[in-house]
């Protein structure tokens, strides 16, 4: 950069423009400057490789009109010169105390579309870029500047601190807020090609009762429905193509009272649910179903029982076509609810029926607990040591950590206390081989019941602080009830 020569004081100067020197007055310290030779016919080789490089101006759209007015202003010195002479280019800044002239700035948005402009006299650049008060040109045709992509930084505010955050850093991806219909759609194009063929399916699914065009501009609106009701062709995209397996295998995690979503503590569970509890996840018939049961199970781990009764209504109307699993766990957590083991009666044939075979384990294991609650209330403990025999070595933690802990309270009745100890932390090994937080506390407090007080109170308290730590209300209320063991009617104690 080169400041411009010092003008002569009594030269004229035109309303917007103060006029620049002749080109034959020597350079000295001035901005940058495209010199081009007056006389014509003459052109210097290094102006000329200069100008040659210099690029188009983008302005957006909401200059133009201001563009307009700029264009119009004289420059004070017509007649004086060539008729594309020096243009005097500066900034909107009201700290850049050499500016002549202020004007608005033009609009940046970023969502507007940029277009190319040209025969303007000056225009606008954002305040805190570069000082280009005094930058002068003189080329031969108009030539503008491409402005910068506009960026938006945010600000975590921490302590009175702010910290720019990094929208490329590595693991975010700013804006996702969960499995939204365009992600729906998406996965849709993937499968069938494009979006063509999706509506061509859905039409031939439909009898061609309607326009493969309509349906394709409804798959367009049905992608910008982000997580709302998707209406109409949503539901008829879900019926005829079904869900990702990736997705439908993350809500089954979630409504599975044996997997280690219920091992989270319960305002992570609650987050988890606000997230991914909405269409069109919560639409499609076994996704909504395991939504609603991890719904219900979050509610009773709140000791909330007035809340789960909504979710299982909506698990219910859900269930219809679900695969089996999907309603051996309702049948279990309704069993649960209402202390009613007849409802178990249909459970044996459901657990016959193609599934894989960790969760048909856990299942059965749940299965046998709250079937040996029952007898344990009519004083029927072998039958309920057959039950929980039936829970093979091969089991995964989970199964093997419940069968340990019901033996164990079975030897406890049984009057044999060293074979009870030592199945309940059998029990809260298996636990802890499987990550199942929540039924190593179970096993810690039945291993504190067994010991009594005070041999048991190191355990009682692990088991508190498990339930604590996942702020999981049923499990406290259940560690700290001072009921003796003798009374108590079983160990089942989750659905």
């Amino acid at each position: 950069m080169m400041r411009p020569p010092q003008r002569n004081a009594h030269a004229p100067e035109g309303s917007r423009h103060p006029v620049l020197p002749r080109l034959a007055e020597p350079l000295g310290k001035g901005p940058l400057q495209v010199e081009v030779l007056a006389a014509k016919g003459q052109r210097d080789p290094v102006t000329g490789r200069i100008l040659l490089k210099l690029v188009p101006i983008v302005v957006a759209p909401g200059a133009k009109k201001r563009l307009a007015r700029a264009d119009e202003v004289p420059q004070g010195d017509e007649g004086r010169g060539e008729k594309r002479g020096r243009v005097h280019v500066f900034l909107p800044d009201r700290g850049q105390l050499r500016a002549k002239r202020r004007q608005p700035a033009v609009d940046d948005r970023a969502h507007k579309a940029l277009k190319f402009v040209d025969d303007f006299a000056c225009f606008s650049v954002h305040k805190d870029r570069a000082d280009l008060d005094d930058l002068g040109l003189v080329p031969r045709d108009t030539v503008v500047f491409v402005a910068g992509r506009f960026k938006v930084d945010d600000q975590v505010i921490h302590e009175g601190q702010t910290a720019p955050v990094d929208d490329e850093a590595p693991g975010r991806d700013p804006g996702h807020q969960g499995f939204s219909w365009d992600d729906y759609v998406s996965w849709l194009v993937s499968e069938q090609g494009s979006l063509a063929a999706v509506a061509q399916r859905l039409a031939a699914l439909r009898a061609w009762k309607d326009d493969a065009g309509s349906i394709e501009r409804a798959l367009r609106r049905l992608r910008a429905r982000g997580q709302r009701d998707g209406g109409t062709w949503g539901a008829r995209a879900l019926l005829a193509f079904g869900l990702p397996d990736a997705a439908t295998a993350r809500t089954r995690w979630m409504g599975a009272y044996h997997s280690r979503f219920t091992d989270l503590p319960l305002p992570v569970c609650d987050d988890l649910l606000r997230l991914w509890d909405r269409p069109p996840l919560a639409e499609a018939p076994p996704s909504a179903l395991f939504l609603a049961l991890a719904q219900a199970t979050a509610a009773l781990r709140r000791h909330d029982r007035s809340a789960a009764a909504p979710h299982l209504q909506r698990a219910r109307s859900a269930a219809r076509g679900a695969p089996p699993d999907a309603r051996a766990e309702l049948l279990l957590i309704e069993g649960f609810f209402a202390s009613d083991t007849a409802l178990l009666a249909p459970l044996p044939a459901l657990l016959g029926e193609p599934m894989a075979a960790d969760d048909r384990a856990c299942l059965h294991a749940r299965y046998v607990d709250q079937m040996a609650y029952g007898h344990n209330q009519r004083g029927a403990y072998e039958t309920s040591e057959q039950l929980y025999q039936s829970i093979p070595d091969a089991a995964p933690p989970f199964a093997l950590s419940r069968r340990a802990n019901g033996l164990a309270y079975l030897r406890h009745k049984q009057q044999r206390p060293e074979e009870a100890a030592a199945l309940a932390r059998e029990a809260a090994s298996h636990a802890g081989d499987g990550g199942h937080l929540r039924i190593r506390g179970m096993a810690l407090s039945m291993l504190a019941r067994i010991l009594g007080s005070p041999a048991g109170d190191e355990a009682r308290r692990r088991a508190l602080a498990i339930a604590r730590s996942l702020d999981d209300e049923s499990l406290r209320l259940r560690f700290e009830k001072p009921l003796p063991l003798t009374v108590s009617p079983g160990p089942s104690s989750g659905p």
